[in-house]
């Protein structure tokens, strides 16, 4: 199955478990221009010890995984204590469409994760919106950089991480 069917496949099951509460249109549209997969090149499950790497050669060993609906680890060895996940994406969902974020708002997400959310939130608040990302782990702020979102900023601790950009 192609990446876009398994899209496809777990944006039916998110309007399915909110179908009293559907979905907004700009909130599905975001999510099928942010396809998730773009946004995870490492990750674990919830009781693996096991760490996957994601590349394009091995995509499809993992889309099935990276399209549940339920949340990865992205960072951390011990479930007791996970610091950095990539959300349940119908969780994600639901919460921005809450949110109601429209074109121009401004956007600050403490937690950059993967870049998944802040891209989707780009999505919403459009070229003439912005969203400032802030990420204390610095391996996932650089992983989070290099995911190739070009409509927000992701900053570290002490400032800009390499390779971010600012759209203003």
């Amino acid at each position: 199955m192609t990446a876009a069917k398994y899209q496809q496949q777990l944006l039916e099951q998110a309007r399915r478990a909110y179908q009293e509460t559907p979905l907004s249109d700009a909130t599905v549209k975001a999510y099928l221009a942010t396809p998730r997969h773009l946004f995870v090149t490492r990750y674990r499950e919830h009781g693996n010890r096991e760490w996957y790497e994601v590349r394009d050669e091995n995509l499809h060993e993992h889309l099935a995984t990276l399209y549940a609906d339920r949340p990865l680890t992205l960072f951390g060895d011990d479930d007791s204590s996970v610091p950095s996940t990539i959300s349940q994406p119908s969780f994600v969902l639901r919460m921005l469409d809450l949110l109601q974020l429209e074109s121009g708002h401004r956007v600050f997400e403490l937690g950059a994760g993967s870049g998944w959310n802040a891209a989707l939130i780009a999505q919403l608040v459009g070229e003439s919106g912005s969203v400032h990302s802030l990420e204390i782990i610095p391996e996932i702020g650089r992983r989070a950089v290099s995911n190739g979102e070009p409509l927000l900023r992701i900053v570290g601790r002490r400032g800009r991480l390499p390779g971010s950009c600012q759209r203003r």
